[in-house]
């Protein structure tokens, strides 16, 4: 997501309230927001849980830019990107596995320890926000303080602060509840550079 105008850039990891942030954002961005039924399980179907975003300035003609990397805004802008407030939101790994997992999961509800062949695993949160190995990001905000720091970045950006919806949340129990030591494990191996990168543990 991007705006010229207040010179921003939000990058969208999925399952860390990227629908939420967008739905907030979009008075304020140049993207084209298209409302839908979510593609997953979720709490109070509506018919608006889901989102596709577009860009047709940037050439962001398809439903995947809705998760446009910082690579992919290199290769529209290059240098000019620079110019840019970019941000991002990030998730507890452990929480953000059972969310992708839950989401997407057949029965909807889980049961309430699953293996590491159950799990469904999101792609991590740095490969969305690196550039030649390094984070190209200049804050982010934290899904377990979601509203806190998007006010924060709404102050930043000169933006009015907005209630964040609950967008296109999924149906399951707190995730602590899924895991064996196990898979604890397998996770924390799994996103280990997200772990490091933004300070998360088991909890």
């Amino acid at each position: 997501m991007i705006s010229k105008k207040y010179k921003f850039i939000y990058i969208h990891i999925p399952k860390t309230g990227g629908n939420s942030i967008q739905t907030a954002l979009a008075p304020y961005s140049d993207d084209r927001l298209v409302f839908r039924k979510s593609v997953g399980n979720v709490l109070n179907e509506d018919g608006l849980q889901g989102l596709d975003v577009f860009n047709d300035g940037l050439g962001f003609d398809n439903a995947a830019h809705k998760h446009a990397t910082i690579q992919d805004y290199f290769l529209k802008l290059g240098d000019e990107i620079n110019s840019y407030f970019i941000f991002t939101s990030v998730r507890n790994p452990w929480d953000r596995v059972i969310s992708q997992t839950a989401f997407f999961s057949q029965q909807g509800l889980l049961k309430t320890t699953l293996t590491a062949d159950e799990l469904i695993l999101p792609n991590p949160m740095v490969d969305y926000i690196s550039n030649d190995g390094t984070l190209f990001v200049d804050d982010f905000i934290k899904f377990e303080s979601l509203q806190d720091d998007f006010n924060r970045i709404c102050d930043r950006l000169g933006i009015t602060r907005t209630l964040l919806p609950h967008k296109n949340r999924s149906l399951r129990q707190n995730y602590e509840k899924y895991f064996d030591e196990d898979t604890r494990q397998y996770v924390a191996e799994k996103f280990q550079n997200d772990i490091e990168a933004f300070g998360y543990e088991f909890c």
